[in-house]
């Protein structure tokens, strides 16, 4: 995430900047290893790759910018001067991963340019727009519009601590269809978000 460990100003918030927390869920264990750029994304996956097996599930959330190469061919801007990785890169080291299945999330503009690189058997993929298309921030850009409404669905509420029901077979468990099929519903701006199981 952003600068990974360090104490520096990384994330815009409303009056300013601070430091992105380390404890993403509150449980006082620091959930952050390294900060977002290529070599550490090639390091984690490659962690990944050494335990991770057909007994795993692995869940990848992207979030922040992307910008378009051409035609399908996208790209993530990662932290630090001119660092990105193309959609190619980053399906080559998701590949490497042999977990039963894989659910990647991605909110960044032009996301939809990833489906075709990182589509394969045991693949969920949800973007926020399609391949040729930006993703849009909601109200005074605190959330990004899919992502607030897929995590919402997902966690059974939205950040403010309001009640969402995405589970519209009613079994008890929110999947990933129904978790895109509420961000998609809800989402009121200019993007055509994506899916692919």
């Amino acid at each position: 995430i952003s600068d990974g460990t360090s104490s520096g100003q990384d994330r815009r918030i409303s009056s300013g900047y601070d430091s992105s927390p380390l404890d993403l869920d509150g449980d006082s264990d620091n959930d952050i290893d390294y900060s977002a750029t290529k070599s550490n994304i090639t390091t984690v996956f490659n962690n990944f790759a050494s335990i991770l097996d057909e007994d795993d599930y692995l869940y990848i959330f992207v979030t922040d910018h992307g910008n378009q190469e051409s035609g399908q061919d996208a790209y993530i801007y990662l932290w630090g001067e001119g660092e990105t990785i193309k959609d190619d890169e980053f399906a080559d080291e998701v590949d490497k991963i042999n977990a039963s299945q894989i659910t990647i999330v991605m909110e960044q503009c032009f996301s939809g340019g990833f489906i075709d690189d990182l589509s394969g058997s045991n693949r969920t993929i949800a973007t926020a727009c399609d391949y040729d298309e930006s993703s849009y921030a909601m109200g005074y850009y605190t959330y990004n519009e899919f992502a607030f409404d897929w995590i919402s669905a997902v966690a059974g509420e939205d950040p403010y601590e309001n009640p969402v029901d995405a589970d519209a077979n009613d079994d008890g468990i929110v999947s990933m269809l129904e978790a895109f099929n509420y961000a998609e519903a809800n989402d009121s701006q200019s993007e055509t978000p994506q899916y692919y199981s």
